[in-house]
């Protein structure tokens, strides 16, 4: 019989850790996305907040504000996006 060609493993994947933003300022967070939305509070420099959608034209993220759901915009200067972002999907 044939000998079965030797399998070619594969080194796993590289983990990202779960999206979150990362502040450099002091941002809003706000309750809907958009600034016609009242500020629900605010992300201070050095501050991260864990990423839970984004709108579906991509301008706003969705996070978890200290258990509430808050919007950043996402083109800030002052904001940065880390970690798997890719998948986020859009918030419904």
């Amino acid at each position: 019989g044939a000998t079965p060609p030797p399998s070619i493993v594969l080194p796993p994947a590289p983990t990202l850790p779960p999206c979150q933003l990362v502040f450099s300022a002091n941002v809003n967070v706000r309750g809907g996305p958009g600034t016609n939305y009242a500020t629900l509070g605010r992300a201070t420099a050095g501050m991260s907040l864990p990423v839970t959608g984004s709108s579906p034209d991509g301008a706003w993220w969705q996070v978890d504000f200290n258990g509430q759901e808050g919007w950043v915009f996402s083109q800030l200067a002052s904001v940065r996006a880390e970690g798997e972002c890719a998948g986020v999907g859009f918030a419904g």
